[in-house]
């Protein structure tokens, strides 16, 4: 069986599956918004959290978006002084 048909299936015969993701996700915000914080930005910042050392092009392609968006974004983070930018170091080795 088609594994997107299938899922289809199981979502319109289970509302309650719905349901409970959009209380959680409604909760999420709640818990986020004391901090002046939205979902994608605690994602992002997870995501900084365990990969600290890639560059922003990378983090583009890692998270699925283009980089000028990823930009805006980690740029949202760095002005709520939940990051800092660092400048790569390049190697002076020849």
């Amino acid at each position: 069986m088609d594994l997107g048909k299938r899922h289809n299936e199981e979502r319109e015969s289970n509302p309650a599956r719905l349901e409970l993701l959009l209380r959680l996700e409604e909760n999420f915000r709640i818990c986020l918004e004391p901090i002046h914080m939205t979902p994608l930005q605690a994602g992002a910042l997870l995501f900084l959290s365990r990969y600290a050392e890639v560059k922003l092009t990378d983090d583009a392609t890692l998270l699925g978006s283009g980089h000028p968006a990823v930009t805006v974004l980690v740029t949202a983070l760095e002005h709520n002084s939940w990051v800092t930018k660092r400048r790569m170091v390049r190697s002076t080795r020849a």
